[in-house]
């Protein structure tokens, strides 16, 4: 079995490939794409070792059949983005090179100064691929979206290092990563949306240009295996090959493996990228033509990877959901961006002095107080090592709270310094009032949830699900401390087969929507090859209003048992107990269906912190409330 890398990732939103519809009753099943430019993204939430070594084996080209690309010939050429201007790039124009002769590039030399080497994991196997700085903040690295995320395995890659100015071995600066982004489009395998933004943790001194201009003739850059052993940086002048549509052909460009993402230039703009090349077209390679979709994933990447994702559709998911008939099961690969409670934004520097810092902020629209504990990562804008702080801040509703810049400190001249920040956990802050009118702030937990599912008066503090969300929550018991040192699969969420029967269907004619595999071991955690899989039950049968209730499970989801109780622990709470510390391994509850869905998940959803069984009862602690059905 191919064993999946574990660097900490913390999944932003995964709408991947296909959606199973299944009848409780009938077996049938219906199958279907998410929107293309739905955004795909994982954020890195910890400190990344960074590897002293950057030499990895080239990632092959891939050959597409031409008859699959023919499909995108009959589309017209999607217009032009609007233009990002390049950072501190000379203006002074390159040279011309002869047609098809692949040439040794200075990297010390404008536009090539912005070019990199990008290494990674794929199942725990070091690969490299070309990759470039581009726009004005100097921070925003773009590469071939195949050199993040594999279509066959339908996993992400992992431990992402960039290498600036990569030659023979020595590079001027080294990356960590902070997030990276693709289309949903690129999980079908639509070659148009070949391209991916990454986030870093630093920033070049020059970065290239992005648009989508074509002349007739432009050059190509990267590290192709087939010059100079993929060890230095290579340019070379093609044509137009002029198919139009989704993608385009650039004639005489011999380029090999390890030249996916090197960037297509019109003196210092990339217009394109070394993507794809087709069977029997020797000496042509293939990108997607860039358009005003390549611009939005820029500056959501650019944005530190928040923003709007959905893309063109504007139905809500519990619009959507609520379409289906009562008795239909949804289970599709989708990780939960959970947008209620506190959320950290960006925006251009007012704050910040620094050329490229951007303000952040954390930011509660919500009607409740929190407490959130976050991580501020500082680190050096030259590729040095960096600290990691854990921070607390308790937030009150419709406030927002200044958290630093991304690169220098307020009043101080030196921009050497930068950051990213991160939520880690948040609670709720829960204002209970007794019989004398005295007025208590409690923050959520599996002690207060205990207390208020296991009460008599438990209305409007513990959503009640009863049995109806039996054949779901049961994912959830797995976790509990009494299995914790059993074999894998009793500790985990279950693989989609095991979902599918559990929901009175049958696997062998259901396709794997979340490309779940057997569970394996690695280190502590347990974990599933695949991508983060979503289960929304049928309609519950004590709904009036066609509620539904979803959990999320993460590939990596895995819990602690509960510490011993102390005298001080709720009377209620019991040692069965298991706890998710970790937010970016959690399971996420929700609730879909109802016009008031927004608010139910405000009050009871979000990220899972806790499962406990107590009094016949399977009690679920999220960061925003309780809940409670029958076991």
């Amino acid at each position: 079995m191919l064993k999946h890398p574990h660097s900490v990732l913390r999944t932003s939103f995964l709408l991947t490939s296909l959606v199973v519809i299944l009848t409780t009753g009938c077996g049938k099943f219906e199958v279907k794409d998410p929107p293309a430019d739905q955004i795909l993204s994982i954020r890195n939430s910890g400190q990344s070792a960074l590897s002293t070594t950057p030499d990895a084996p080239p990632l092959p080209l891939p050959v597409v059949p031409k008859s699959e690309i023919e499909k995108y010939f009959q589309k017209p050429t999607p217009p032009a983005p609007k233009t990002i201007s390049p950072k501190k790039m000379s203006s002074k124009k390159i040279g011309p090179l002869g047609l098809g002769f692949a040439e040794l590039a200075d990297p010390n030399v404008d536009p090539y100064t912005s070019f990199s080497k990008l290494r990674y994991l794929i199942t725990n196997q070091p690969y490299q691929c070309s990759a470039e700085f581009v726009g004005g903040s100097g921070d925003v690295l773009m590469t071939a979206a195949h050199c993040v995320f594999s279509n066959d395995l339908h996993v992400w890659h992992s431990s992402f290092n960039t290498y600036l100015q990569f030659d023979q071995g020595t590079y001027t600066k080294q990356f960590d990563w902070e997030c990276v982004a693709i289309y949903s489009g690129w999980a079908q395998g639509q070659w148009p949306l070949d391209y991916a933004f990454l986030k870093l943790r630093g920033s070049s001194p020059k970065a290239l240009g992005l648009g989508g201009s074509y002349p007739t003739q432009w050059r190509s850059v990267g590290y192709p295996s087939n010059y100079y052993g993929g060890q230095r940086l290579t340019h070379i002048d093609g044509t137009n090959g002029g198919n139009g549509g989704g993608v385009i052909p650039m004639a005489q460009n011999s380029f090999g493996k390890g030249s996916s993402g090197g960037a297509w230039l019109n003196g210092s703009i990339a217009i394109g990228l070394n993507s794809f090349t087709v069977k029997d077209m020797p000496n042509t390679m293939w990108g997607p033509a860039f358009d005003h979709q390549t611009t939005r994933l820029y500056e959501y990447v650019l944005n530190g990877c928040n923003g709007d994702q959905r893309g063109s559709s504007t139905e809500s998911r519990s619009e959507r959901i609520a379409k289906y008939p009562r008795d239909q099961v949804v289970i599709e690969s989708d990780s939960a961006k959970v947008t209620y409670g506190p959320q950290i934004t960006q925006k251009e520097g007012s704050l910040c002095s620094c050329n490229g810092g951007r303000d952040v902020f954390m930011k509660n629209d919500m009607d409740f107080p929190y407490l959130v504990e976050y991580l501020e990562n500082q680190f050096s804008v030259s590729g040095g090592g960096g600290k990691t702080e854990r921070k607390t801040i308790q937030l009150a509703p419709q406030k927002t709270t200044f958290l630093g810049c991304t690169q220098g400190e307020i009043g101080k001249q030196s921009c050497e310094q930068a950051r990213t920040f991160s939520i880690e956990s948040m609670r709720r802050i829960q204002i209970t009032e007794d019989q004398l009118g005295i007025r208590t702030l409690q923050s959520i937990s599996p002690q207060y949830c205990a207390e208020k599912c296991t009460s008599t008066s438990s209305l409007g503090y513990c959503f009640k699900i009863g049995t109806s969300g039996q054949a779901l929550l049961k994912q959830l018991a797995g976790f509990l401390s009494h299995t914790i040192n059993k074999q894998p699969m009793d500790g985990v969420v279950a693989t989609v087969n095991e979902l599918v029967t559990e929901l009175g269907g049958d696997p062998d004619k259901v396709g794997n929507p979340c490309n779940r595999s057997a569970f394996y071991r690695f280190g502590d955690l347990i974990s599933n090859e695949g991508v983060d899989c979503r289960v929304t039950s049928s309609a519950l049968s004590n709904s009036p209003d066609a509620l539904r209730i979803s959990l999320v499970s993460p590939t990596q989801t895995f819990a602690s048992p509960a510490a011993p109780l102390t005298k001080d622990a709720s009377r209620k709470a019991t040692a069965n107990l298991a706890l998710f510390k970790t937010r970016s391994n959690a399971p996420v509850l929700e609730y879909y269906g109802p016009p008031t869905s927004d608010t139910l998940n405000s009050l009871y959803g979000g990220v899972v912190v806790a499962v406990e069984r107590n009094q016949g009862q399977l009690i679920v602690t999220t960061e925003n409330g309780c809940a409670a059905g029958d076991e």
